[in-house]
């Protein structure tokens, strides 16, 4: 079998569940994300459930039981597993209506300060969040929301010039006041002045936006400033589509195929032939395609589907199981052989290969 050259890969998990004393433990989380990185995982996105879950959207949902529990806050979790990986990006999930402008983009460049330059921003667009906050009565279109959030975050990034910071202890100046200026961003949804109080985190605004498009609106706000997008569907067919449809609003913007890593939402289990023990339940997206059988079977199954999507790679959609990360490891090194060693200090972007942000 031809092995997927430069394959990426992510995992989208749903936030850790409240019950079940081991997995609320830091250090279930931390070990299990171990493993992904081991496996050569390139990035770990939190489904945002805590703030905009969305009733029916993981298939089996019930009120009564895992995965339709409420689980804890990413935005407290992205760190700590952060600072016990050494080379996995962390991708935090934010809507909109989670924050303000300038509260998203000084959480968003705290993160990628401590997880060392590996912090993604999975964006995520609802049409009825949980939270039941709305950014303008008249917004009914949320991609150019989501457009005008992303905006305002970068334009707040960007405040800082890149040698503002002197840190000069012998005079006492941190930082050349000429080199930091308002943002004075306004927009159709959002505006904010800035500075944004916080020094800019070793990615600034090229920080990675990433975004799982699950509706046309999806496709519109990736084409439009997403580094990374998931496409979604339940078939080869229904993904290919997608695959179109981005390519048509990438052309809409005027931006290049190769400016974006495209990934395809999969949800694989691996037989109990194959694995040589009872089938392992995972949790599957609606949005997902299935796949089950051997190590070769699944492989053969990811390459298929990336040649008919025209995509860079999978996203696997799942919780963190030890097993089942081992079992996907397996599928990993059928596709692709052994993963890519990643330099240390490299930043996710650089990782990524994508080139810096487009400003919407």
């Amino acid at each position: 079998m031809n092995e997927v050259v430069g394959m990426r890969t992510a995992w989208i998990s749903p936030p850790m569940p409240v019950s079940g004393e081991t997995r609320m433990e830091i250090n279930y989380a931390v070990n299990r994300v171990r493993l992904l990185e081991r496996i050569g995982v390139d990035l770990l996105l939190f489904d945002d459930r805590a703030g905009n879950f969305i009733p029916g959207d993981w298939a089996g949902d019930d009120p009564r039981s895992e995965p339709a529990i409420p689980g804890v806050d990413p935005a407290v979790l992205a760190p700590i597993i952060g600072r016990g990986t050494d080379t996995i990006g962390i991708g935090l999930a934010l809507a909109p209506t989670s924050y303000p402008p300038f509260m998203a983009a000084r959480l968003l460049s705290t993160l990628d300060h401590y997880v060392d330059g590996r912090a993604a921003w999975n964006v995520v667009i609802a049409d009825a969040p949980a939270t039941g906050a709305q950014p303008s009565d008249a917004a009914p279109d949320m991609a150019a929301v989501a457009i005008d959030y992303v905006g305002a975050c970068r334009a707040l990034w960007g405040s800082w010039d890149p040698d503002a910071l002197v840190l000069d202890v012998e005079s006492g100046v941190f930082a050349d006041p000429s080199h930091v200026r308002d943002a004075n961003y306004v927009g159709p949804f959002f505006k904010t002045r800035g500075p944004l109080n916080t020094t800019p985190s070793r990615q600034r605004d090229a920080l990675p936006v990433t975004h799982v498009a699950r509706s046309d609106a999806g496709l519109r706000f990736a084409a439009a400033c997403a580094d990374v997008v998931v496409l979604t569907g339940t078939n080869a067919d229904e993904v290919a589509g997608a695959s179109r449809r981005l390519k048509s609003e990438l052309e809409n913007r005027e931006r290049r195929r190769d400016e974006l890593v495209v990934l395809v939402a999969v949800s694989p289990q691996v037989s109990a032939s194959a694995a040589g023990a009872a089938d392992r339940p995972v949790s599957q997206a609606a949005w997902s395609v299935a796949m089950d059988g051997s190590f070769v079977d699944i492989a053969a199954s990811m390459r298929d589907l990336i040649g008919a999507a025209e995509a860079d790679g999978v996203a696997v959609v799942g919780q963190l199981d030890g097993e089942f990360i081992s079992d996907f490891g397996r599928v990993l090194r059928e596709l692709r052989g052994p993963a890519r060693p990643v330099r240390s200090g490299e930043t996710l972007r650089a990782r990524l290969h994508t080139a810096g942000p487009t400003h919407a």
